[in-house]
């Protein structure tokens, strides 16, 4: 279970804990804002772009990526994987866990 909650509170792009998820209005994948303005940094406000994950294409807000909705959903499931990976620590290195490897699909610490 609650390696099902980290792995829904990652983002697709950069692989961490979603900072400030942004959903797309097309079809609601999220992503952070930070990805999100990174993939999109050609684009101007106005402009149209393909989801990285679905293909399907958004309009870019008249504000920026900023403008896209805040990702409510994704934000609460980083909330409970945050809490899942502090309540952990490391028995060899007694460090806390704070990284979610996606080929071991295990919390570990940064050693």
């Amino acid at each position: 279970m609650e390696q099902s909650i980290i792995e829904l509170a990652t983002c697709p792009i950069c692989w961490e804990l979603f900072a400030n998820p942004k959903a797309l209005p097309c079809c609601l994948h999220g992503f952070c804002l930070q990805c999100i303005e990174g993939l999109l940094r050609n684009k101007s406000p106005g402009d149209t772009a393909p989801c990285p994950v679905c293909r399907r294409d958004f309009q870019i807000p008249s504000v920026g990526v900023d403008g896209l909705e805040h990702h409510y959903i994704l934000q609460l499931f980083v909330e409970r994987a945050s809490h899942f990976m502090r309540e952990r620590s490391c028995a060899e290195h007694e460090l806390e866990l704070t990284i979610y490897c996606h080929d071991c699909k295990e919390i570990i610490c940064e050693v």
